[in-house]
C-alpha cells in the first residue's frame, strides 16, 4: 500500500491515510506516466447527452469571441468588434471518469437510472491542463465523441466563424452582391451609384426626416 499523506513520527499506521494501487478506487494508477488528471464542468449537451463514459476518448472543442479587424478601425467605430468562433482545441483525449464513475472501478450508487453528467475528468499532459482551464474561463467548453475505429486517426481542421455557417457567396459574406453590381440609392429627385452599403448605413435622407429613399439597381 501507498500512504496518501505524510506521517508523523509516532503516528499510528491507519487506513484512512493508506491506498492500494491496485483498489478500483484509486484513480492515480490507472494514470499514465507524465499525465495529469483535469476535470471540466459539462452539462447534457457538451457532454454528448450522457453517452460519454469512462474509457472513451474524445476531441475537446472551445468556443469563444475573438476581436476583428485592425485596432484602428476599431477605433473608429467606437466599440470593439467581436467575432464567434469554434476551434479544436485538444485532440484525442482519454476520458478517465464521468462524474464518479472512472476507468478504475464504478464508484456511483447503483440504482439504473442515467442522469445527466455534471463532470468529466480527463487525462491530459500539464501543458494541455492549462489551455483546458483557460479555455473554461475564456469560452463554452464542448466534447466530441471519437469512434473506436478512429482512435489513432490524427484530424486536422480550422476555426469555424459565423460566416461558415451560411451558403451565400464569398462576395456576399464580404458585404457585397452577388454579382459586384452598383446600387442606385435615389433620395427624392438625386440619385447615387455605390458598389457597397456599409453596415449600420442610413436609408434616410437627412433633410426629409423620417421619408424612405428607394434603393434599385441600375439598369
Amino acid at each position: 500500500m501507498v500512504t496518501r499523506s505524510s506521517f508523523q513520527e509516532g503516528e499510528p499506521i491507519i487506513l484512512s491515510k493508506l491506498s492500494n494501487p491496485s483498489d478500483p478506487n484509486f484513480l492515480a494508477a490507472a494514470l499514465e506516466p507524465g499525465y495529469k488528471v483535469s476535470t471540466i464542468q459539462v452539462d447534457n449537451i457538451s457532454a454528448v447527452a450522457g453517452f460519454i463514459f469512462p474509457g472513451d476518448y474524445v476531441d475537446v472543442l472551445v468556443t469563444h469571441d475573438l476581436p476583428v479587424g485592425t485596432q484602428a478601425a476599431q477605433q473608429q467605430v467606437g466599440f470593439e468588434k467581436k467575432e464567434s468562433f469554434t476551434e479544436l482545441l485538444l485532440t484525442n483525449v482519454k476520458v478517465l471518469a464521468v462524474d464518479d464513475r472512472s476507468t478504475a472501478g464504478q464508484n456511483q450508487a447503483e440504482g439504473g437510472q442515467k442522469r445527466p453528467p455534471s463532470s468529466v475528468s480527463l487525462e491530459v499532459t500539464l501543458e494541455q491542463a492549462q489551455k483546458l482551464r483557460l479555455a473554461q474561463e475564456t469560452g463554452y467548453v464542448s466534447l466530441a465523441l471519437r469512434a473506436l475505429k478512429d482512435r489513432d486517426v490524427v484530424e486536422e481542421t480550422t476555426p469555424t466563424s459565423v460566416a461558415d455557417l451560411t451558403h451565400t457567396s464569398d462576395d456576399q459574406k464580404n458585404g457585397l452582391g452577388a454579382s459586384n453590381q452598383p446600387v442606385r440609392v435615389v433620395r427624392g429627385t438625386s440619385t447615387k451609384d455605390i458598389t457597397q452599403l456599409p453596415a449600420g448605413a442610413s436609408l434616410l435622407s437627412p433633410a426629409q426626416g423620417r421619408a424612405p429613399v428607394a434603393v434599385t439597381s441600375p439598369k
